[in-house]
């Protein structure tokens, strides 16, 4: 009796084992938020864990409403991709362009388990009809963002409609209308 109990233990570890090694046990992970801005514009971004426990924003768009000096309205999108997540889940992004389209943008915030939040301003110079120049800013925005779905790490997710603003991470700039 005693050998028979003694194979089903063993044949239950062995099963149990062969499972354990089969599964890994802290794949890498894409945490999804969603919310809205101060305007009321949507915000949206992936949270990558990877197995090492190191976490990163992946791919965080935002849309505004930018105020100018003369009257004129500019509704955008901004994106940029992969900051990782300090020990208390503080990311910034901060970028200064100075070329053909100049723009200054930031970005920061922290990121907690179930909600994000943060602050967001974004600036650029542009030209009248009279070709006089004034600024168009969006002022300092606030935004929050709530936990969705966790799924395994794949592809950043893709934008939606209206003008988008990506910056690479060798800092250069593509407008893309959707």
């Amino acid at each position: 009796m005693r050998t028979r109990a003694r194979r089903v233990m063993v044949a239950a570890l062995a099963i149990g084992l062969v499972l354990m090694l089969a599964i890994p046990v802290s794949a890498a992970r894409m945490i999804r938020y969603r919310g809205e801005t101060s305007q009321g514009d949507p915000v949206r971004f992936s949270v990558l864990k990877k197995q090492d426990g190191r976490r990163f924003v992946r791919a965080f768009v935002v849309y505004f409403t930018t105020s100018c000096e003369a009257p004129q309205v500019d509704v955008l999108g901004f994106t940029f991709d992969r900051r990782r997540l300090d020990e208390t889940g503080t990311f910034h992004y901060e970028f200064r362009n100075e070329d053909l389209f100049a723009y200054s943008v930031y970005i920061g915030g922290t990121v907690r388990f179930r909600s994000a939040e943060g602050t967001f301003e974004f600036n650029y110079p542009t030209l009248t009809e009279e070709d006089q120049a004034h600024l168009c800013t969006t002022g300092v925005l606030d935004w929050s963002a709530e936990r969705g779905r966790s799924v395994p790490a794949g592809p950043s997710p893709s934008s939606s409609d209206g003008r988008l603003l990506t910056v690479d991470r060798r800092g250069e700039l593509t407008v893309a209308e959707r």
